[in-house]
């Protein structure tokens, strides 16, 4: 799948994410797992998008995003995503976490 990546900078991050799917569909959030990024879930990118809108992230410090120095926690990471769902004006989604995803969704 190929999809244009966007930058937004959220919590002082440039974060890295791609933006896929009819503009009045439901939205689906992918977060990937440790030393991954959002290439990860293209397959399921390319599965989705016919129905939904389809986010998905390269969480800090993976991929195309920053990881503003100093550490960070699973609550930084999920302060990141909550931080571009309001940016983007997303009230609602479901999501979908694999290993460290699934700790941000939790958080």
């Amino acid at each position: 799948m190929t999809s244009s990546t966007k930058t937004e900078t959220i919590n002082g991050v440039s974060l890295n994410f791609t933006l896929d799917g009819p503009l009045d569909a439901p939205m689906i959030t992918f977060a990937h797992a440790l030393s991954l990024n959002l290439a990860s879930w293209d397959l399921q990118i390319a599965a989705f998008t016919d129905q939904y809108r389809v986010l998905c992230i390269d969480m800090r410090g993976h991929g195309g995003t920053d990881r503003n120095g100093g550490a960070f926690s699973i609550e930084d990471l999920a302060d990141d995503v909550v931080g571009l769902l309001d940016h983007l004006g997303v009230a609602q989604t479901h999501f979908v976490g694999s290993s460290l995803g699934a700790m941000v969704g939790f958080a």
